[in-house]
């Protein structure tokens, strides 16, 4: 739940630049919309030029800006030791025409705080502070992570590389304003109460937002002081990042907007404060990103400062898991994978509250690559395109394995079937977030290989189709492509990985998140039509019974039933899917959410009061016991889905 301003001017640009730390040879140009392009001295014996990426990705960037109906993005590409490149394209506020500068306009890089996170955690490392194999409960002193049945406990190590078995979460996440942010303590002590792992640590990767909100609160614990000032002393300060900060307010200077597009033009996106901040909180210039990429692309150094050892970085750029020997797997705060051309690179994206960015580091050419642009929803893959650009230049690299055995259609329909993605909560609140999960994919079967069909996260944003040969045994190659995915069984169920950022489960039709919507959706219509006929009845009833002084009595217990539901459903709906990442208050948790508690004990006694009626075969008796029935499967079922006030998971 955790799917990018400028100014003009030579002299503005420069001093910018220079009172930032930056002191390379400048040459500025104006761009489309006047955005400024800071063009560095190229390092000696570089491959690439400044006019080479210029002529690569201005016409890129440009038209996919307007294509895609992106308001604003900043490109900023680092080699050897310099800044290689520099500019903005469109705006950081629509509204005013502010130009996104990236020297000046101050953007969020979500998930890409991870990447930092770590680097800050494995400084500990070296301290002696923290111990990558070490249960992560002797480090924590406020609250401690309860074990999955008889595993191991949690490690660090498990935390970097996604593999920990915690829980996803999506409750209470964010906060509206920054007096309503809690402290990680308090996050904490409210998820390990109602989300105790669920797997066994280090066997399986899955994107885990909490798992780096809590690397954060390790580091806080070690380091004796809060992430932001160890960050600022640590990090930030060493490597100039001077526009770096993890609690930047909403009206900060520079800030600028995100935007979703719709029919009515730019939608903006509200400012959320994060509660778990090393996971994603991380606010700064564009320009300011490109010491750290610097940085880890030559054995931590950056001009005189030193913020890791030659050997730590590159534990954090090797191979710390992955699902299957032939598929790339994560280091510590860095995806692995290849580029179009064989190169090995690393990377990381973020998302948050629209702004979208992405770093690639190709460490065999030292040069580092980061672009953000503000709005979450275009369909255009702008980030790929940019990259595959300029990496376009680069000599080609080894070329990855191509496909080496033969496998008949037959062979290969133990694979197809529909695979979703599950990214919400299997306990807490969040696990009805479920009903709406859509991302997934469509594997068939066909001429020895395989039609695997979705929604993928480099794409342009609509369903595409892609054949992949097989490679081994379970493991499949895009043709044409580097991706890899791999099949295999867990508990006598299929799974898919290598799309995007968990495991996928392969869903049968009943499981569908679009089904299990369509069952909430029509028990909430069943309801509806009841209350609607009690209604009709009842007002029939009344008109016949006006010329007697006796009216024929009518249940009241359907009528509460149906009143409860019709009630519930929509509101419960409405507030829970927009309140949940703000966390719910004591009125709906305690209120809404044990009307269905109602309908249940009036369930209850409509079937005892029409006991002797069904016996006797009653219809009458028998159509309101039935109305009972459904009212105590459709509790059952929210009772399933953590929809209640009381949870069962």
């Amino acid at each position: 739940m955790f799917k990018l301003g400028r100014i003009t001017g030579m002299a503005i640009l420069a001093a910018g630049l220079i009172t930032s730390g930056w002191t390379p040879q400048v040459d500025a140009v104006t761009g489309t919309g006047g955005s400024v392009t800071a063009l560095a001295a190229v390092p000696a014996g570089s491959t690439l030029t400044a006019d080479q990426i210029a002529q690569q990705v201005d016409t890129v960037m440009n038209q996919g800006i307007e294509q895609g109906h992106i308001p604003g993005a900043a490109l900023v590409v680092t080699q050897g030791d310099k800044v290689l490149y520099s500019k903005g394209y469109g705006y950081a506020d629509v509204e005013r025409q502010v130009p996104l500068d990236p020297a000046v306009t101050q953007i969020r890089v979500g998930s890409l705080t991870k990447s930092l996170t770590a680097t800050a955690a494995m400084q500990l490392v070296e301290q002696g502070k923290l111990d990558l194999k070490s249960d992560i409960n002797q480090s924590l002193t406020s609250f401690q992570i309860p074990l999955y049945e008889e595993a191991q406990p949690i490690t660090l190590h498990e935390l970097l590389t996604h593999t920990s078995g915690l829980d996803q979460s999506a409750y209470h996440t964010v906060a509206e304003t920054e007096q309503e942010r809690i402290s990680a303590d308090d996050f904490f002590r409210e998820y390990v109460d109602s989300q105790p792992p669920v797997r066994e640590p280090g066997v399986q990767f899955d994107y885990n937002n909490v798992g780096y909100g809590l690397v954060g609160k390790l580091i806080e614990e070690s380091a004796g002081e809060s992430l932001e000032a160890y960050m600022q002393e640590h990090l930030f300060r060493p490597l100039e990042m001077d526009s770096a900060a993890l609690s930047l307010a909403e009206d900060s200077p520079g800030m600028p907007i995100s935007y979703d597009y719709t029919e009515k033009g730019y939608q903006k996106i509200s400012y959320q404060y994060l509660n778990i901040q090393g996971s994603g909180d991380l606010s700064l210039t564009p320009l300011d990103f490109a010491p750290y990429m610097i940085a880890h692309l030559n054995e931590g150094r950056y001009k005189n400062q030193s913020i890791l050892s030659p050997s730590a970085i590159q534990q954090m750029h090797e191979l710390q898991f992955t699902a299957h020997p032939l598929l790339d797997g994560f280091g510590y705060g860095f995806f692995r994978g290849e580029l179009k051309n064989g190169l090995p690179m690393i990377y990381h994206t973020g998302e948050v509250e629209g702004f979208v960015s992405e770093m690639a580091l190709i460490p065999s050419e030292k040069l580092g690559i980061f672009i953000v642009v503000n709005t979450a929803n275009s369909d255009v893959p702008l980030h790929q395109q940019a990259i595959d650009a300029i990496t376009g230049l680069l000599p080609v690299g080894e070329q990855g394995s191509e496909p080496v055995i033969q496998q008949t259609a037959g062979a290969l329909e133990p694979y197809e079937g529909r695979y979703t993605y599950r990214i919400s909560s299997q306990q807490g609140w969040g696990r009805w977030l479920r009903l709406f999960e859509r991302a997934g994919f469509e594997v068939e079967a066909m001429d020895g290989q395989l039609k695997i069909s979705g929604n993928y996260p480099d794409g342009s944003g609509g369903v595409e189709e892609k054949l992949f040969l097989p490679l081994a045994e379970g493991v499949f190659q895009e043709q044409g492509g580097q991706r890899k995915v791999w099949f295999h069984s867990q508990d006598g169920e299929w799974q898919m990985t290598g799309i995007g950022e968990t495991t996928m489960d392969a869903t049968s039709f009943v499981e569908r998140p679009a089904v299990l919507l369509a069952v909430y959706a029509g028990l909430g219509l069943f309801w509806v039509i009841v209350l609607l006929a009690w209604l009709v009845r009842y007002v029939i009833r009344w008109v016949r019974s006006s010329t007697t002084t006796s009216r024929p009595p009518v249940s009241r217990l359907i009528l509460l039933i149906a009143s409860v539901f019709v009630i519930y459903l929509p509101v419960q709906l409405l507030y829970g899917l927009t309140r949940m990442i703000y966390g719910f208050s004591a009125s709906y948790r305690l209120g809404l959410c044990s009307l269905p508690l109602i309908a249940l004990a009036a369930a209850i006694a409509l079937l005892v009061l029409n006991g002797r009626g069904l016996a006797k075969g009653s219809l009458p008796a028998i159509g309101r016991s039935l109305l009972a029935l459904v009212a105590l499967i459709h509790t059952g079922y929210l009772l399933y889905w953590n929809m209640l006030s009381v949870h069962l998971f």
